[in-house]
């Protein structure tokens, strides 16, 4: 039942497989509200080696959403996975940052010797005053 609560996670906050385009924000505030955006992220966050995990948890993140660091944390992870493609997803994700706390959030990843490279790498692509210090 789990799985199939994940998938339906999933499925509904991304769309179909061969919808590309992106929710509205309008479209993914409801789904923070409706399934709340904390869990929601955990939902996605367990399809780690999926970029369309990656691509709605960008969606939440820069929804300005109470889960917005939780998902900028989960993305974060994504940056030193196996896989590259996942790894430039995360990126993709990632360098769309604009606002502090999240850059902030960044930061404090950084702390991780496994993160520092990648997170200096995309903080060296965010146009934000508090990531210039990596350019």
């Amino acid at each position: 039942i789990e799985n199939y609560a994940d998938e339906a996670y999933l499925t509904e906050s991304i769309g179909s497989a061969t919808d590309h385009a992106e929710k509205s924000p309008e479209e993914v505030d409801a789904l923070v509200n409706k399934y709340g955006g904390d869990n929601l992220v955990r939902a996605l966050s367990r399809f780690r080696g999926s970029q369309s995990a990656i691509k709605a948890m960008g969606q939440i993140m820069r929804s300005g959403s109470g889960a917005s660091e939780q998902a900028a944390e989960q993305i974060a992870q994504g940056l030193v996975h196996a896989n590259r493609s996942i790894r430039e997803a995360a990126e993709r994700e990632l360098v769309t940052i604009r606002d502090g706390q999240l850059v902030a959030v960044l930061l404090r990843l950084m702390d991780n010797p496994e993160l520092e490279q990648p997170i200096k790498k995309v903080l060296a692509n965010i146009d934000h005053p508090d990531a210039r210090q990596f350019d």
